[in-house]
């Protein structure tokens, strides 16, 4: 089409806007927007003169445009890509847009456009501004209309909403049975808001529990009840009402796929129940009561082939909202309820346990209050109560029967019959055995007879006697099954529950402590006068139970142990001795015909330190008395003893070695012409002699002085005379390049003792700071005026002494290094003979030393 002239451009225009003014008054006058989508096609083809007119609309996608009305071309027909590209163009811009041939306006709406108008002329055609002008009009008349519609319908669907929450809050406050209550909601809901719906409520444990579901279909009410059965809600699952759960939000399926669908389900199964549901869309919406969540509802379009939208959405929440105080107002009346039911039957056995421990407090014969608790438990427990004790001899026996309806002594002579069978899987001797409580809500004769010899007879004899539900107890003390208690309901026909239970056991407990006390009294009567003599026993003596229980530990036990009888009476004999289950298999163990057995030297480990004990032990009916002596100073003595036996032969064989060696060579060598090799041999074996000589002598001294007949030979002395001669005589026996330095002042007056041996000290003292200090070290030896007394003090530079072993360095053959592994020689008695001198000088001894530094030895004499 060419360029109109000015006259029929103005006419065209006028025009336009007539079928502009036309349109909008229809519009005003209530005409339906499907038939005024159909006047807006025929004016615009009008106005623009054109052939091809099509109201665009966004498929679900938003990523095609479908021509939904049209005018000139087929709707389901594909348009020019030119027309496609403009219209989605002009959507996304939200405005008018014009090509050669093509132009196209938005229809607006709220939050997105609600389409696009277009208009496109096969032939030569230029459209004008004011051709765009008139195409917006029109698509303006028809976005007023649609959101008048759209208004309309949601004032409608709000007036509805309200309705529908009025009645539902009508529903949900009827009843405060909450189960029942969503029942009735779901069959309200559907098919009003859905032609399904499934209720889901979430227990304290977090798990989930389908309540309710409804179908409007019937045959979807068979597919949702099988699917409430087959596959119930899973807590973290992809199912609507689990994602509803985790999110705390409404979750939307605007529209389902197989693919969308199959990501909810579990297994294929549950697929294909699903795909005969057939949901087309859905919503699951949390139950939300007090900022917890309390379950979800799950609501589906199916057959209707509805969608939900944003309202639906709100109106969802508003009821999931409603029906979540509903719940949880049922669930706290619940609670209060069965709070007060708890705090009334707490206070009722409350008082029954007051009045059985006040009772069980009276006497200290045990077999009169257990039958004084057996008629206060008839009633009020069970309608009758057997307490069994366990013997001595480890039978079972019936101490007290009591019957509600006065039969007890019909009911004791049958029981009397028939023994118990001490290896029975049920029962009285089952929890004996066990120590487990034991609950038969649903019981009969026959399951009471099954702890019998004969169970066919008792269940015979115990006919008349209406047996309904049953439990059994242990009776334990300190760790001790001491028995058990039976309770049977008959006539009154309860039925036990845990609750029963737990009373049950709290009366047992108590029972069991007053049982254990009577026992241990008559036991510390019995045994009082033993306790006292065993108490000045020098052995320890100590009494384990059957159970492995100490029952006795003697004062004795107390001082080798130093565990105090307080802290392990009562206690398991492998808590107090860590190592008592291994060992006590080793222990030798006499009976009543062979009593007299050879104790076992075993060690124990006890607070870190090793004990070896000497024991033994005799069995009895209450146990085993083991009685065990402290040897661990005597092995330790062995042991040293056997170190210096070891120790003495490596000196002694060492110098003997040598003196034969240089002997021998003597004797069959002729050395005339090597007078060097005569002398150095001959020197050899004076100096081995010598070595020889202090070895013996240090064990003749350590004998005497072990002995006591070691005298000194007291004198006046010069103490720095005495200590430059032990200086003097060391000073031969340095190694290369070692030093050895006296530190004295010129005087220090005069001191009364034996200078012999305080001689022989310094060089004790001396030779073995020498030995352990490495090639090249400085050794001093230091005189100092003391406090009414003179010190000596001799300091190496060698390897040092650890802390740990300060203490053991005087004792009787002690070596610091006992292997040798730095090749220094040594019986272990020179620190020992030092002391034992000193001692006997009326002096003191003492060292200190820094590891790897060297040591210092001090002795300081008194002036007299």
């Amino acid at each position: 089409m060419g360029r109109l002239d000015p006259v029929e451009q103005l006419r065209r225009r006028e025009r336009q806007q007539s079928l502009v003014a036309e349109l909008g008054r229809s519009a005003l006058t209530g005409t339906p927007e499907s038939e005024l989508v159909e006047l807006a096609l025929d004016a615009a083809a009008e106005g623009l003169g054109v052939e091809n007119v099509g109201l665009f609309e966004p498929s679900p996608d938003g990523r095609t445009f479908v021509a939904h009305r049209a005018r000139g071309w087929d709707a389901k027909r594909s348009k020019p890509k030119s027309v496609r590209k403009l219209v989605a163009h002009a959507f996304r811009g939200d405005e008018a847009l014009v090509a050669t041939d093509i132009v196209a306006a938005t229809v607006r709406g709220e939050p997105q456009p609600l389409g696009v108008l277009a208009a496109y002329s096969a032939r030569p055609h230029a459209f004008a501004h004011d051709d765009v002008v008139f195409l917006r009009g029109i698509a303006n008349v028809l976005a007023v209309t649609a959101a008048r519609d759209r208004a309309d319908e949601a004032r409608r669907r709000s007036e509805e909403g309200l309705g529908f929450l009025a009645e539902a809050g009508h529903v949900l406050v009827r009843t405060l049975d909450y189960e029942a209550t969503l029942s009735s909601l779901a069959r309200l809901v559907v098919p009003r808001l859905a032609d399904w719906l499934i209720v889901d409520v979430e227990e304290e444990d977090g798990a989930m529990r389908r309540v309710a579901v409804a179908a409007a279909a019937p045959e979807k009410q068979a597919l949702l009840e099988e699917l409430s059965r087959l596959y119930p809600p899973e807590p973290g699952s992809q199912q609507p009402a689990a994602l509803a759960l985790v999110r705390r939000a409404a979750v939307h399926f605007p529209e389902f796929t197989p693919e969308s669908l199959r990501a909810t389900t579990r297994d294929d199964h549950h697929f294909a129940l699903m795909t005969r549901l057939d949901p087309r869309s859905a919503i699951a919406v949390p139950l939300v009561a007090r900022g917890r969540t309390l379950g979800a509802l799950t609501f589906a379009w199916s057959e209707s082939g509805r969608r939900y939208d944003e309202i639906d959405i709100a109106l969802a929440e508003e009821l999931a909202r409603r029906a979540a105080v509903a719940i949880d107002n049922a669930r706290l009346y619940e609670s209060e309820s069965a709070a007060r039911a708890r705090a009334e039957a707490a206070q009722r056995r409350v008082e029954f346990l007051s009045e059985a421990s006040h009772m069980l407090s009276s006497s200290l014969d045990y077999g009169e209050t257990l039958t004084s608790v057996a008629r206060l438990a008839v009633p009020h427990v069970a309608d009758w109560c057997v307490f069994y004790m366990l013997a001595e001899d480890g039978s079972i026996e019936r101490v007290a029967v009591e019957h509600g309806g006065g039969r007890q002594d019909i009911v004791r002579g049958v029981l009397a019959g028939h023994e118990l069978k001490p290896d029975a899987p049920t029962g009285a001797p089952y929890v004996i055995r066990t120590g487990h409580s034991e609950l038969h809500a649903e019981a009969t004769p026959v399951s009471l007879a099954s702890d019998v010899e004969q169970p066919e007879e008792l269940a015979a004899a115990l006919a008349e006697v209406q047996v309904h539900s049953t439990m059994c107890v242990p009776l334990i003390a300190r760790g001790r099954t001491l028995g058990a208690i039976l309770f049977v309901s008959a006539e009154s026909g309860r039925t036990f529950a845990e609750e029963d239970l737990r009373l049950a056991e709290d009366l047992a407990g108590r029972a069991a402590l007053a049982v254990d006390n009577s026992r241990l009294y008559r036991e510390a009567e019995e045994r009082g006068e033993a306790a006292r003599a065993l108490a000045t026993v020098g052995d320890g003596v100590v009494l384990v139970d059957r159970n492995g229980v100490i029952r006795l530990w003697n004062a004795a036990a107390e001082a080798i142990t130093r565990r105090a009888a307080a802290d392990v009476r009562g206690r398991r004999a492998a808590d107090v001795l860590p190592d008592w289950e291994r060992l006590a298999d080793a222990i030798p163990v006499g009976t009543a015909a062979q009593p007299s057995v050879s104790p076992e030297t075993i060690p124990f480990a006890i607070d870190g330190r090793e004990l070896w004990l000497s024991i033994s032990g005799v069995a009895s009916a209450e146990g085993v008395v083991y009685a065990f002596r402290d040897v661990t100073e005597d092995r330790r003595l062995d042991r040293l003893k056997s170190d210096f036996v070891a120790t003495v032969s490596h000196e002694l064989r060492t110098p003997l070695a040598a003196v034969y060696g240089a002997a021998v060579t003597l004797a069959d060598r002729d050395l005339s012409g090597r007078p060097d090799l005569h002398r150095e041999l001959i020197a050899q074996i004076v100096d081995q002699t010598e070595r020889l000589t202090s070895i013996v002598t240090d064990i003749l001294l350590a004998s005497e002085l072990e002995a006591g007949r070691f005298r000194l030979t007291p004198g006046e002395i010069d103490p720095i005379l005495v200590a430059r001669a032990a200086v003097e005589g060391a000073r031969m026996r340095l190694r290369e390049g070692g030093r050895l330095e006296l530190v004295a002042p010129e005087s220090l007056g005069s001191l009364e003792t034996d200078a012999g041996r305080l001689r022989q000290v310094l060089d004790n003292l001396i030779e073995n700071a020498i030995k352990y200090s490495p090639d090249g070290a400085r050794t001093e030896v230091r005189l100092e005026q003391g406090n009414g007394s003179i010190r000596f003090s001799v300091s190496d530079e060698g390897v040092g002494i650890p802390r740990s072993e300060l203490d053991r360095v005087f004792e009787k053959f002690y070596r610091l290094d006992p292997e040798q592994t730095r090749g220094v020689a040594g019986t272990g008695l020179g620190l020992y003979v030092c002391k034992e001198l000193v001692d006997r000088m009326a002096g003191r001894i003492s060292v200190t030393s820094i590891l790897g530094r060297g040591s210092t030895f001090t002795v300081e004499l008194p002036r007299s």
